[in-house]
């Protein structure tokens, strides 16, 4: 859905002089396993571990831009992977986009020169997808380190829950379910809201009115 996220990112890599490649890929599967379609699940992870795997086996890291594609490549692959070790060499290799740079950030090998200080206050939406995943709130720490911002974490499910909440017979019942995030960003207000997840910005905007923004895009 926003795909200058990912060009954004590159960019931001491209500068500390990070290598990118991208390879022939496909979904992640994620979508199929939702709707139990469990043999498109399959045929998909498999594809991509054939294509993943040379590129994980010398040496690079996979960065998946959507926390539910980071979820399901780090750890939904080996339950439906014909091969199971190569699935868990895929797996060990994926990391979040702003992981990754807290990662190199504090071993000191880039550094974030900022040209001024902001004085931006954000509501920061830590998502689903990504807090199973037991990774820390790197996104949040990321933004923390701009001069001068002001950074508000809301642990909230935002109810879009990927195809559910665009069938026509759940769509209100979604909204619902988003009540408390959208609630504690109009409490925050005025405040610039970002999150890891495009699908709960699409709910937090119309659930709130307000646009809200990956923090690669912040950043």
């Amino acid at each position: 859905n926003k795909p200058w996220i990912g060009k954004q990112y590159v960019e931001i890599l491209s500068k500390f002089g990070i290598e990118v490649v991208v390879p022939e890929q496909e979904c992640c599967g994620m979508p199929e396993l939702g709707a139990a379609k469990l043999g498109k699940v399959t045929a998909s992870i498999d594809r991509n571990i054939q294509r993943l795997l040379p590129f994980v086996e010398r040496g690079y890291k996979i960065i998946a831009m959507s926390p539910s594609c980071s979820m399901m490549l780090r750890l939904e692959q080996d339950n439906y992977a014909t091969n199971k070790e190569n699935a868990h060499k895929v797996m060990a290799a994926v990391m979040d986009p702003c992981e990754y740079l807290m990662k190199l950030h504090r071993a000191n090998k880039i550094s974030f020169e900022w040209k001024q200080s902001v004085g931006e206050k954000i509501t920061y939406h830590a998502s689903c997808h990504l807090r199973v995943q037991n990774i820390g709130f790197n996104s949040r720490d990321l933004l923390k380190l701009i001069p001068g911002v002001t950074v508000t974490m809301v642990q909230q499910c935002s109810g879009h829950d990927g195809a559910w909440s665009a069938k026509k017979e759940y769509y209100e019942i979604s909204l619902d379910v988003g009540k408390k995030l959208f609630n504690a960003i109009e409490k925050d207000k005025p405040s610039l809201v970002a999150g890891d997840c495009t699908l709960a910005h699409l709910h937090i905007e119309e659930g709130t009115g307000e646009q809200s923004l990956h923090p690669i895009e912040v950043v």
